[in-house]
Order: structure tokens, then C-alpha cells, then sequence
């Protein structure tokens, strides 16, 4: 009889258990040394799901704040959702974003002729919370290595090796090293580095 588990998690204070992996393995009779434990492929699928999970209930939460008018007061209608592709430390995290509609208590925008538009335009909540599309950790990787290799090294070992995105421009490096992540290298920690209290 195979071994089988099945990984769920479950926000505090939600009924809803979200399913993340099932993994599978062969009984004690068949087993081989490569069916121990997960492998790297299992471990990083189960972490990306988690991830997508966490990211996708702090999406929700901030734009259920972010979503009343900062004039009036007003509760904002979504327009849509879209995919949006995230870059973290541990991968790409797909998840999906609201776009909100603009308050009825703004004038509307006016056109070339200074007369109003009909259209009301809409703003995604979330683009202050993530604004490149990656977090601190992927910046300060990019700067890390950018500036001890060439840009295309680094951008192969950051990709490839470090984070398992599937690509990850030169050009994206050279503007973390040169730009806002690279100066402060040696003055900060990593992102998300836990404080030893000293």
C-alpha cells in the first residue's frame, strides 16, 4: 500500500482549508533511496503554492483597506481582476489583483479640449505594495550579484539557481546594483533577515 499525504493550509480566523500538495510514495516493500523524502522539485512546487496562497489573502486584505475613497469615504467598486506575476525569493507567485474603480466624488478628468471625460479611470491598490512586480529579497539579490559578476552572470545565478524564475533580464540587474538596492548593500541586512537582538 503507497504512502500518500495530502498538505493543506488555513488562514487563521477562515473555515476554508486550501488544498497546497499531494505527495505519494511507494511502501517500504518497493521503496528506493530516491522515493526518501520530497524532492527539490516537490519542495519548491509546495513552497510556490504556499506562497501564492499568503500572497493572494494579503492581496484581498489590502485592498479591502485600500478599497474606500481617500476623499469621501466611499466604499469603490472592482472593475476586474487581473493576473499579475510576482517575483519572491522563491519563485514566481501568480496571483490575481483587482483594478478599482475611480470615486464619483472626483471630478472627471478633462479631455484636450478642457471639457470632462466620460470615462472614469481605474488604479490597482496593490501597485504601491509591490511596485516592480518583485519583492526587497529578489532586489537585493539582483544588487548583490550584480555587483560581483558580470550582469548576465548574475542574472543567470539569481534565475536560475537562487530564486527558480524562469528569466530574469540583465538590464534588470544592472538598475537593482546601480540604482536603489545597490548603495545600501552594505549599510542594511537582507530583506526579511531576522533580528538576533543584539
Amino acid at each position: 500500500m503507497d504512502l500518500e499525504w495530502t498538505v493543506f493550509v488555513k488562514r487563521k480566523g477562515n473555515s476554508e482549508a486550501v488544498l497546497l500538495a499531494t505527495f505519494q510514495r511507494p511502501s517500504a516493500v518497493s521503496a528506493t533511496a530516491s522515493d526518501f523524502g520530497l524532492s527539490i522539485a516537490e519542495a519548491r512546487q509546495l513552497l510556490v503554492e504556499l506562497q501564492r496562497s499568503v500572497a493572494q489573502d494579503q492581496i484581498c486584505a489590502y485592498d479591502a483597506r485600500r478599497r474606500c475613497c481617500r476623499h469621501c469615504g466611499a466604499y469603490r467598486q472592482i472593475k476586474d481582476w487581473r493576473p499579475r506575476t510576482i517575483a519572491s525569493g522563491l519563485g514566481e507567485v501568480h496571483v490575481r489583483v483587482p483594478r478599482v474603480v475611480s470615486c464619483l466624488c472626483l471630478p472627471e478628468p478633462p479631455d484636450d479640449d478642457d471639457e470632462p471625460v466620460e470615462l472614469r479611470y481605474s488604479e490597482c491598490p496593490i501597485d504601491r505594495l509591490v511596485p516592480r512586480g518583485r519583492t526587497p529579497e529578489v532586489s537585493y539579490l539582483c544588487a548583490r550579484h550584480g555587483s560581483s559578476v558580470s550582469y548576465r552572470s548574475a542574472a543567470q545565478i539569481v534565475a536560475d539557481d537562487m530564486t527558480g524564475l524562469r528569466t530574469l533580464c540583465h538590464a534588470t540587474l544592472r538598475k537593482e546594483t546601480v540604482g536603489e538596492s545597490g548603495p545600501k548593500l552594505g549599510q542594511t541586512e537582507p530583506p526579511g533577515k531576522a533580528d538576533d537582538g543584539e
